[in-house]
């Protein structure tokens, strides 16, 4: 068993935390998409909540981004 398991067991919120600080240190938009597109062939639960963290962060910075995707999810839902 010793090495089959991780060394330490941690929720996907937190997971989810360290992956999102390792994207934002990410220097320019391609090494930004070579990790998501790495993280998504290695851990797709993790890739998707890291997705809905991000969209949460720019939905409260109240960018043109944000309100967008707030007008077209009503949109949708409609």
């Amino acid at each position: 068993m010793h090495g089959l398991l991780p060394p330490q067991v941690e929720s996907l919120d937190g997971q989810a935390a360290r992956a999102y600080e390792a994207y934002k240190r990410k220097d320019d938009d391609l090494e930004r998409h070579i990790y998501l597109r790495a993280l998504q062939d290695t851990n797709e639960v993790l890739f998707y909540r890291l997705g809905r963290r991000s969209h949460r962060h720019r939905r409260r910075s109240g960018g043109a981004a944000g309100r967008r995707r707030t007008e077209d999810e009503r949109s949708r839902a409609s």
